[in-house]
C-alpha cells in the first residue's frame, strides 16, 4: 500500500531522520523506504570541549526500510529474511544482477557496503520467530500499535469535540495526502 509507505517514511522523518523517501513503486527491489538519520546529536548538558571529541556527531547513516500494511496477519520470519536479502542486494548495489529493480534506491544515494540501519514497519505485529530473527540481525521492528501511539502523541488525525479527543479518518487522510508529497520518490 503506497499510502502506508508514505506514512512510514513520514514517521521516520518525525522521529529524527534527516530525510526519508517512499519508493511508491512495485519494482523497488524490496526496499520501500530509504533515507538518512543523523547520529550523535549534540546534547546541551555535555561540555562543548567533550563534544568536539565525538567522532559520530553529525554523521548521517543510511536507512533502508520495508513497509507492510497487513491487517491481521503477523509478520513472520520469512518476511524478515526476505527483507534482509533485499537489503543485502541493495547495499551491494545489485552487483551481478542482470535485471536489477527499476525503482530502486538511486545508485548515487549511497556507497557500496555503507553502514546502514534496516527498519521493518508494519500495520500489524511480528511473530516471536520474526522478532528473534530481527534481533539477531540488528533489524529495527516497528509494529502498528507503535505507529498509532506515535501519531497519537503528536495529535495527528485527532479532533477535539466537547473537551474530548477523537480520531478522525478524514483529518488523518487530509494530513497524510498533504505531507506525502514531501516523501514520495519522483521517478
Amino acid at each position: 500500500d503506497l499510502a502506508f509507505e508514505c506514512l512510514c517514511a513520514l514517521c521516520l522523518k518525525m522521529s529524527g531522520a534527516y530525510e526519508a523517501y517512499a519508493s511508491c513503486a512495485d519494482d523497488d527491489g524490496g526496499i520501500d523506504i530509504y533515507g538518512r538519520i543523523s547520529i550523535g546529536k549534540p546534547i546541551e548538558t555535555i561540555d562543548a570541549k567533550l563534544l568536539e571529541t565525538n567522532i559520530l556527531s553529525g554523521k548521517k547513516v543510511l536507512l533502508l526500510g520495508q513497509a507492510k500494511k497487513y491487517d491481521k496477519m503477523k509478520i513472520g520470519r520469512p518476511e524478515i529474511q526476505s527483507f534482509l536479502e533485499a537489503v543485502n542486494m541493495c547495499i551491494n548495489q545489485y552487483e551481478g544482477n542482470p535485471l536489477p529493480p527499476s525503482h530502486r534506491v538511486p545508485m548515487e544515494y549511497y556507497r557500496k557496503n555503507e553502514l546502514f540501519i534496516p527498519v521493518f514497519m508494519t500495520a500489524s505485529d511480528f511473530s516471536n520467530k520474526a522478532e528473534a530473527a530481527a534481533l539477531s540481525r540488528n533489524l529495527v521492528t516497528v509494529m502498528g500499535r507503535q505507529i498509532a501511539e506515535f501519531l497519537c502523541s503528536r495529535n495527528i488525525g485527532f479532533i477535539k469535540e466537547d473537551g474530548e479527543y477523537r480520531f478522525s479518518k478524514e483529518i488523518f487522510h487530509e494530513w497524510l495526502m498533504k505531507e506525502s508529497d514531501g516523501v514520495k520518490r519522483k521517478y
